[in-house]
């Protein structure tokens, strides 16, 4: 099973100098069930799926997911998020 990152770009070379990289994990993409209340992270079967999902809700204005073969988004310019999807290896999404 496959999830979807979410990653901050880290804009400020210094700040991404003392942090190590780039990119900054944020969460996963998650889904709450109405009935608990809890936060579950959205699991998908392959990459291909979980690329597909990114592209259908956030690929308006940007490249699909997987366009550099690297199954990573491009960040976006004005919320500076991106997506990874990754092997869920039993991840939760935590509390809001």
């Amino acid at each position: 099973m496959y999830c979807l990152e979410i990653l901050r770009y880290i804009g400020d070379r210094y700040e991404a100098r003392a942090l190590g990289g780039i990119f900054e994990h944020v969460g996963y993409e998650h889904r709450v069930d109405p009935s608990t209340g809890h936060r579950l992270v959205l699991l998908f079967k392959t990459k291909k799926k979980a690329a597909q999902h990114y592209d259908e809700n956030y690929g308006d204005a940007m490249r699909p997911l997987n366009a550099h073969s690297t199954w990573r988004s491009d960040w976006h310019p004005v919320t500076k998020l991106a997506y990874a999807v990754r092997e869920n290896h039993g991840v939760v999404a935590g509390c809001p």
